[in-house]
């Protein structure tokens, strides 16, 4: 009996060690898991859980072959994670591909094909309860060739006078005669394609001499170093210093290629300037981008001017810009000569336009006010502008000469007047007045003596005249058990009614800060205003930002902006259990981020009604 005893302990023993062991395997080979942040509760999850909240958000990509109308049907696309910096290249067949995310991430997807230039574009990965979609449009531009070609004197180095050549190959239905340019001494022509191409060359008093070029890049540059013909005796043709080549296909790069020694920098200025006659902005920037490598360098100018320096020929975008001005662009081509060349831009930067759109709405019916006009008066001085509504789209605009803070005073008739503070910190801007209808105005008239009184009706409309006993009706006490659907629209925010959602349109904070700005007490008063006639009112504040930058730091920041709010309105009152501040980070936009504009418009705080 004790054998028996001790030889299930063994065992029991051995499952244990063997259940252990097993476990400790699974949890070394078990990888970390992501956590998230759950924006709704505030707590941490696990991406498994994540998963069960969020839908997977799409990537579409769509390749196009000059313009939008012609899909290109086989490319391939490189996506790299800017998070994990790892990257996946993908086939593009029928001009269209799909990937689904589970998690946040930021891309950088290029997409290019043999023959094209790549097209490159940073997207940002964002979960939503309702999964989200996410499309690059992929312009494929067809890559133009050329060449050029240059004659020297195998000893002087220098070029050669009244040189000519002429330029063969499959792809051209009939030979191209090149002339050097005199200033620069090079002869350059555009090519259909790639492929190789036979050039010679004329020159009075040289040998003529051919060679075979194959052009595989966009632009090539070839040399010629020729031998003048001897004056005496018999003549020969003197070779060239660099090795013929057979009309075959030779190696792509022959050693004829012009060195630093005999080609100089090409040198380009760019200059910034205003119209007026003080000194350029400080905050100047110009972004150069090579459409030969996709690249952009962003550099500050310094006292308004930038210089560059190309050893090799490009083509560059450029693009000027300061803050409070419209930005400046231009095009150029870079070559590269044995003189050097010198480029300069004269960036003229405009004072940017401010505009504003401004409407109106009723405040019952949420409807636009057609008859509405305003007045736009700033503290610095200027004078007020009077806007009248456009009857077509009910909308008023105007074009303001600076960024900052404006009085907007709206104004229709039967309406109160609103007046309210504005921010315009971009070029274009909108503001949305709401108004509230005066209540109808009711005459008192003589009284009229009658055996029992007239039963009063309440209405929504003025009711109609009804004699009263020895009083007017204005006077008249009416009692009525009809308990209102919603607050009376008496309020900025228009009818309160559960469940509604509230944008607070001027509402501003410190750039990546929680910190309220001054301007914002104006629309927080009418807030607090709200709470404080309504005791039995809870609201629910939630923030939001743009895509821009890390998840959880800017559902973080949200967070705080929402908190802040809170805050504000506690200091001057209102119950803390009234209220709940509730970050949403950029969950939830209101339009994409592909632009500033769009960027802002998800920049937001808005409130919700809980109960009343």
């Amino acid at each position: 009996m004790n054998i028996g005893r001790i030889f299930c302990r063994l065992t029991l023993i051995l499952l244990l060690s063997a259940f252990r062991g097993l476990a400790a395997d699974e949890m070394r080979i078990q990888p970390k898991e992501r956590v998230y942040c759950d924006i709704n509760r505030g707590t941490s999850l696990p991406g498994a859980i994540l998963d069960s909240l969020y839908k997977p958000s799409r990537l579409i990509i769509r390749v196009f072959e000059d313009d939008v109308n012609h899909p290109l049907l086989s490319a391939y696309a490189v996506i790299t994670s800017l998070v994990t910096a790892k990257s996946e290249r993908v086939p593009i067949t029928n001009g269209r591909i799909e990937r689904l995310f589970r998690e946040p991430d930021k891309l950088e997807v290029r997409v290019s094909s043999p023959g094209y230039n790549a097209a490159i574009q940073e997207i940002s990965i964002n979960l939503a309860s309702s999964g989200k979609v996410y499309e690059f449009d992929a312009v494929l531009l067809k890559v133009s060739y050329s060449v050029s070609v240059r004659g020297i004197d195998g000893k002087t180095k220098q070029d050669i006078p009244g040189i000519q050549f002429t330029l063969t190959g499959p792809s051209l239905t009939q030979p191209i005669s090149m002339k050097p340019d005199p200033k620069t001494g090079l002869a350059t022509t555009p090519l259909p394609d790639r492929g190789t191409y036979q050039i010679s060359s004329t020159a009075p008093g040289y040998n003529n001499f051919t060679q075979a070029w194959v052009v595989e890049k966009e632009h090539s540059d070839v040399l010629f170093q020729l031998m003048p013909k001897k004056t005496s005796g018999e003549e020969k043709p003197a070779l060239p210093q660099i090795p013929p080549v057979n009309p075959a296909p030779v190696a792509t790069k022959p050693p004829t290629v012009p060195t630093d020694s005999v080609r100089k920098p090409s040198i380009l200025l760019i200059k910034a300037f205003t119209p007026a006659t003080n000194p350029p902005p400080t905050s100047l920037i110009a972004a150069i981008t090579s459409r030969k490598t996709g690249k952009t360098e962003r550099v500050p100018l310094v006292n308004g001017q930038l210089e560059r320096r190309f050893n090799t020929p490009d083509e560059v975008d450029i693009l000027v810009s300061a803050a409070g001005y419209a930005p400046a662009r231009r095009n150029m081509k870079i070559d590269i000569t044995s003189a050097g060349k010198f480029y300069q831009f004269d960036a003229e930067l405009d004072p940017a336009k401010i505009e504003l759109a401004v409407w109106a709405v009723d405040s019952r019916t949420d409807k636009t006010i057609p008859n509405a006009y305003f007045t736009v008066s700033s503290r610095s001085g200027m004078a007020p502008v009077t806007l009248t509504t456009d009857p077509t789209t009910g909308q008023a605009k105007t074009v303001l000469p600076n960024r900052g803070s404006y009085v907007l005073t709206g104004t229709a008739t039967g309406y109160t007047d609103v007046r309210k503070l504005v921010t315009l910190d971009s070029a274009r801007n909108e503001a949305r007045v709401t108004l509230t209808a005066k209540p109808p105005a009711v005459e008192a008239k003589p009284p009229v003596v009658e055996t029992k009184p007239a039963p009063v009706t309440v209405a929504a409309a003025p009711p109609a005249p009804k004699p009263v006993v020895n009083r007017p009706v204005a006077n008249q006490p009416v009692a009525s058990s009809v308990v209102p659907a919603s607050i009376p629209t008496t309020q900025p925010f228009g009818a309160i009614e559960k469940g509604k959602r509230v944008q607070l349109t001027n509402i501003y904070f410190d750039q990546s800060s929680p910190v309220l700005r001054p301007e914002s007490s104006v629309e927080l008063d009418q807030l607090y205003n709200l709470l404080a006639a309504q005791p039995s009112l809870r609201i629910e504040i939630r923030g939001y930002t743009d895509n821009q930058g890390d998840f959880d730091l800017n559902v973080q920041l949200s967070r705080e902006r929402c908190q802040a709010v809170v805050n504000y309105l506690v200091g001057k009152g209102i119950a803390k259990s009234r209220l709940k501040a509730v970050g949403r980070g950029p969950l939830d936009a209101v339009a994409p981020n592909t632009n500033e504009e769009n960027r802002r418009k998800n920049r937001r705080v808005e409130f919700e009604v809980l109960e009343l």
